[in-house]
């Protein structure tokens, strides 16, 4: 390639500047080169190296940073709510232990108010006996107390609110119950008149409704509404707004059947379910409307013959409706296609209550044959456990009603002026309590979703509101 330079080099181009740069590469040892030698010092390569890092460090510093690697302000905001979070522990922390303070005062007013009731007498023969000079009193009342178990509420106060008038119709049928959340209180009955209790419970709003009323459901709480639907004798079911005392709206159920015996909200939808019945005959029918229309949305099926429906309980999720029926049978409706996953016969006539247990594994009911029954859903129609209501007449309607935690149920009928306190479990199938004792027949009871109050309705029109207080070492 040399050679062949030296001998055309004369033909090549006139020689410029970068003429050496060219023939560099052809050169055995460029550090001796007269002109290009400069460049292949070691203070030359020195200051390239500086000047080149000056220069990437300008056109570096002059670029913007990747999202991805602007992590600064991500950093600052993570670091405040690290504090945050810190200092809400604390205040956690500060109020956990000051809810167990409290809950010790509580713990310990509560003893002191059993003590005084134990002292005053109010169910002093299931608590400490009282003082005798006589040895042999003393020692009948100690083999008492170790035969029978301590009842587990004290009645502390009953508020009773008669009838307007001592002139006005004996009730023949009635029913009470509260809000969902508690702060109202509906009763009607067999005179047509519906009345709401307001949160003090002083005076009740009286609505005329010009037709018996047969039931009750109460809508979930709203932020500007309280909102009632309440079934009649003549067919009507009326949507009222008990916190703007006003109706909003009129409904009518299957005109075969005209009264409106069971009513029922479906939890957290818009769906209620209606059961209406003929007077005249033993059938019936069992409906779901949609609230917002009015309108009717499906019939379920009653099989095998559409007997009258006369108790309906929704399970926690709304997934599931038991029904009991006036020939004495219990089905169980799946929701998503109104038709029943499950029916047995379980009562010797109406099945009068019937509701899922807390735990929903299980369902009570009671009928007019006087028996009150647990039935497992595991095992289709067996019975976990069962009792009969003292006094029964065979012929009354048997009304049940949990309590908030579901440990608890009270049992009444029109053939009783008292309640009766039963446990839910599988343990305790005796009455544990009689409560109330009205001046006549209790024609229904409810209890408070959160509280410990139970309403009664009885037959005189007396509306009764009982606060009760548990005791300690209820099962001991």
């Amino acid at each position: 390639m040399g050679a062949l330079y030296h001998e055309y080099s004369d033909a090549l181009d006139p020689p410029s500047d970068w003429e050496a740069w060219m023939a560099l590469q052809y050169i055995e040892i460029p550090e001796q080169h007269l002109d290009l030698g400069c460049f292949f010092t070691p203070e030359w390569r020195a200051m390239l190296e500086e000047t080149l890092e000056g220069g990437l460090q300008a056109v570096v510093g002059g670029l913007s940073l990747p999202v991805l690697l602007d992590h600064g302000p991500f950093v600052e905001v993570r670091k405040r709510l690290d504090d945050q979070a810190q200092a809400l522990r604390k205040k956690l922390d500060d109020l956990q232990k000051d809810l167990n303070d409290r809950c010790g005062e509580v713990a310990d007013a509560q003893v002191q108010l059993v003590q005084r009731f134990q002292v005053d007498g109010v169910g002093g023969q299931w608590g400490t006996p009282s003082r005798s000079s006589n040895p042999g009193t003393q020692q009948m009342r100690l083999e008492s107390t170790e035969l029978r178990r301590p009842e587990p509420y004290i009645h502390v106060r009953q508020d009773i609110f008669p009838s307007d008038s001592s002139t006005a119709p004996r009730l023949t049928s009635g029913i009470c119950q509260f809000s969902i959340d508690g702060d109202y209180m509906a009763s009607g009955g067999s005179d047509g008149f519906l009345y709401i209790w307001s949160p003090n419970l002083t005076q009740p709003v009286g609505v005329d409704c010009g037709s018996e009323v047969l039931s009750f459901a109460w809508k979930e709480a709203h932020s500007t509404e309280r909102l009632l639907l309440y079934g009649l004798g003549d067919g009507q079911i009326r949507l009222f707004d008990v916190h703007h005392n006003r109706s909003l709206q009129d409904m009518t159920c299957d005109a075969k059947y005209p009264h409106v015996g069971c009513l029922a909200f479906r939890p957290s939808t818009p769906t209620f379910v209606a059961a209406g019945y003929a007077a005249a005959n033993e059938n019936g029918v069992l409906l779901s409307y949609d609230l917002r229309t009015g309108q009717e949305e499906m019939m379920f099926e009653l099989m095998p013959e559409p007997k009258k429906v006369t108790s309906i309980s929704f399970n926690q999720n709304g997934r599931l409706m038991v029904s009991g029926s006036f020939d004495g049978s219990i089905r169980v409706f799946d929701m998503s296609s109104c038709q029943p996953i499950m029916n047995w016969h379980a009562h010797d006539g109406e099945v009068s209550s019937v509701f899922f247990s807390s735990d929903e594994t299980a369902i009570i009911s009671a009928g007019v044959d006087g028996r009150i029954l647990q039935w497992s859903l595991h095992h289709l129609s067996r019975t976990i456990w069962g009792t009969s209501m003292p006094g029964h007449d065979g012929i009354s309607s048997i009304k049940l009603c949990p309590n908030g935690d579901g440990d608890h149920f009270l049992a009444s009928s029109q053939a009783h002026k008292q309640a009766y306190l039963y446990y839910t479990d599988t343990t305790h199938h005796q009455i544990v309590q009689e409560m109330f004792n009205h001046t006549t027949p209790i024609l229904d009871i409810d209890w408070h979703p959160v509280l410990n109050v139970v309403a009664s309705l009885a037959e005189d029109g007396t509306f009764c509101a009982t606060k009760l207080v548990p005791r300690d070492d209820q099962r001991t």
